[in-house]
C-alpha cells in the first residue's frame, strides 16, 4: 500500500476527524502540528497478526545483498556521533 502523507493542524484536525479518519483508511497519513511543529501522527491501523516475520526478514536480506563492499559499522557509529 502506497502512503501518503500531509499536514495537518490541530485546529483543522478537530474539525475535519471524520473525513481524516476516511483518508486514513484509505493509506494517507497525517502529521498534526501545533504552530507549525509536529506533535502527532495518524497512521493505518496494521492488525500485529497479519504482520509476516518471514517477508521482513526476506526484505532484510535483499537488503543486505544490495551493500556492495564491506561496511565498517564503527565509522558509521563515530559519524553518528558528531552531530
Amino acid at each position: 500500500m502506497l502512503y501518503k502523507d500531509k499536514k495537518i493542524g490541530s485546529f483543522d484536525a478537530k474539525t475535519n476527524l471524520s473525513s481524516i479518519l476516511h483518508d486514513v483508511q484509505m493509506g494517507t497519513e497525517y502529521t498534526i502540528t501545533n504552530r507549525g511543529k509536529p506533535v502527532a501522527r495518524i497512521t493505518p491501523y496494521v492488525d500485529e497478526e497479519s504482520i509476516d516475520i518471514g517477508e521482513i526478514m526476506n526484505q532484510f536480506t535483499s537488503i543486505r545483498k544490495s551493500v556492495k563492499g564491506k561496511v565498517n559499522i564503527q565509522e558509521y557509529i563515530k559519524e553518528g556521533r558528531k552531530y
